[in-house]
């Protein structure tokens, strides 16, 4: 649909909306993007600022109300067009990717709704034809992240990278013991658990931020020893709940997940301070996982890609 919607609430409250198309090529994903980003740039900037009920401040995100709710960006797209929905990686690389251009804008998809088509659709050409909205357009709605409004799980974005911590032998744990820190290290069996590693894991997210793990598998190297040859790998998805998610920061939390964990455990050197993963919808990632786990393919083939 060649139409982007904006809408925008003033500081009057009587609200402010602007229609614009996209220009020539209108199948060019790389022109298309580049608008939506510098659309939602500027229109982010002249949101209007919420206003949080003082008694409700200091509640937890999930009790704090409004006296003046936050603005909103709305985007008007053809299904799957805006990426979020996206059903395959071809699909969503085919996409807009939206809720990309939108984090960077320090913005945050709050809302996905149908889209009902409110003004006349004249074509781009002229030729006073409607263009065509196919079966099931999409309303995209955006706010200013202030660390209270949530993305739903549905429309969350990650990033995901692999943690391989390499694994003490079964016959002596002791030549793990770090006599430097006198930090108690990680024993084989809690390397093994995904659980115990989220727990050293997720204390380092900034608010808003949550981070899944996963066990992918172990790895082995040559004859197993006290070198550590053999690894556990762990999948990190780092999604935003509250938090705009943006590859370079989610970087800079590997690197920081890494660095810590290097205290209480040792981790392949090979393996480390690897980028992490450019962003995709949340839903996507766990729909691959799933579709791999059902054809018997392990999660580690492509969880590091």
């Amino acid at each position: 649909m060649p139409r982007v919607y904006l809408s925008l609430l003033s500081d009057d409250t009587t609200g402010c909306s602007s229609i614009f198309r996209t220009g020539r090529e209108k199948n060019n994903n790389r022109r298309n993007r580049q608008l939506i980003a510098d659309m939602l740039k500027s229109a982010m900037e002249v949101l209007t600022e919420p206003v949080v009920d003082s008694v409700t401040a200091s509640s937890s995100p999930d009790d704090v109300s409004y006296i003046v709710p936050p603005g909103e960006i709305h985007v008007a797209l053809v299904e799957h067009q805006g990426g979020v929905t996206s059903r395959s990686d071809q699909e969503w690389k085919m996409s807009w990717m939206v809720p990309v251009h939108a984090a960077a804008a320090g913005l945050l998809q709050v809302g996905l709704e149908p889209f009902q088509v409110s003004y006349s659709r004249a074509s781009y050409r002229g030729v006073d034809k409607p263009f065509h909205v196919k079966e099931m357009p999409q309303l995209h709605i955006f706010a200013k992240s202030d660390g209270v409004l949530e993305c739903p799980k549905s429309l969350q974005l990650c990033c995901r990278f692999e943690l391989h911590i390499s694994l003490p032998p079964q016959k002596d744990e002791n030549c793990w013991n770090d006599t430097k820190t006198k930090r108690r290290q990680l024993s084989r069996d809690e390397i093994l658990d995904a659980y115990i590693i989220r727990s050293h894991v997720q204390p380092l997210m900034p608010r808003g931020m949550e981070a899944d793990v996963s066990f992918a598998g172990v790895f082995t190297r040559g004859q197993v020893d006290c070198d550590g040859l053999s690894s556990a790998a762990h999948l990190i998805v780092l999604r935003g709940v509250r938090r705009p998610v943006v590859r370079e920061e989610c970087d800079a939390l590997r690197a920081k997940i890494e660095e810590a964990m290097l205290e209480i455990c040792s981790l392949r050197g090979d393996k480390t301070g690897r980028m992490v993963s450019k962003p995709i919808p949340y839903d996507l990632l766990r729909r691959k996982w799933e579709a791999d786990e059902n054809n018997g393919v392990d999660a580690r083939s492509w969880g590091s890609r």
